[in-house]
């Protein structure tokens, strides 16, 4: 019937346009796919959950190119976020998914800052605040106050970056482990000790070394503390 055969007619081109389109992401890039894609053919690809699949497969970011239905498929998403090497593309997604575990999980194994984005009872799951500092250690400035208190969780953060340290709750910032770790990798960390600490010969030592100060070996502790200021 002529039904039939204008329905077969716009799969047809549909098929086209998906094959002409996911060519050019291949070969293009996403930004230049986005650039050309007219208006028409880009609203009725961003609704089409087969191209959209293929799509991220391609580059996670086209996720940015998906209706907001399409933004709320956890599959489509998760997808995504396996072929975006950063995360950044969880940006695009649906806030419903900000409370999803298996989402957020995934987006801050690859960008721990996406902890930023989840929901309050995900900032104080232990295991994704876990492998957010991991990935970047100062998305402890986004985990809930429980955590920013619990010694395990502080120690992956500054190992992974010292600076973290200022996102560590007070009582850690005098851990003499804790504050070792953060120097270590990053001997800027020292400003963020407490008091006690910036008094401590091996923990201003090490700062001065992880900076690349050089001694004399006369030096006080404080004057090796100014050191580690810029006060040379």
């Amino acid at each position: 019937t002529a039904g039939a055969a204008s329905h077969g007619a716009m799969t047809m081109r549909l098929d086209v346009e998906r094959h002409y389109w996911l060519e050019r992401l291949t070969s293009e890039g996403l930004g230049h796919v986005m650039a050309a894609l007219p208006a028409h053919i880009s609203n009725t690809l961003g609704g089409d959950r087969n191209f959209i699949m293929s799509a991220v497969q391609v580059d996670g970011l086209a996720l940015c190119m998906a209706s907001q239905f399409l933004k709320k498929d956890r599959e489509v998403v998760l997808k995504a976020l396996e072929n975006d090497s950063d995360g950044t593309s969880f940006h695009f997604a649906d806030d419903c998914l900000r409370e999803d575990r298996e989402v957020i999980l995934a987006s801050v194994q690859r960008r721990g800052r996406a902890l930023e984005l989840a929901a309050d009872s995900l900032r104080a799951d232990r295991e994704i605040v876990h492998a957010a500092v991991s990935q970047d250690g100062n998305a402890l400035e986004y985990a809930a106050d429980g955590l920013r208190a619990d010694r395990y969780i502080a120690l992956a953060a500054v190992r992974c970056a010292g600076l973290a340290l200022q996102h560590v709750a007070e009582d850690l910032r005098a851990n003499r482990e804790v504050v070792l770790a953060a120097v270590t990798e990053d001997g800027r960390a020292l400003h963020f000790a407490s008091e006690e600490l910036k008094s401590d010969h091996q923990v201003v030592l090490t700062a001065l070394r992880q900076i690349g100060v050089v001694l004399t070996g006369m030096e006080t502790v404080q004057q090796m503390f100014l050191k580690v200021l810029g006060d040379k």
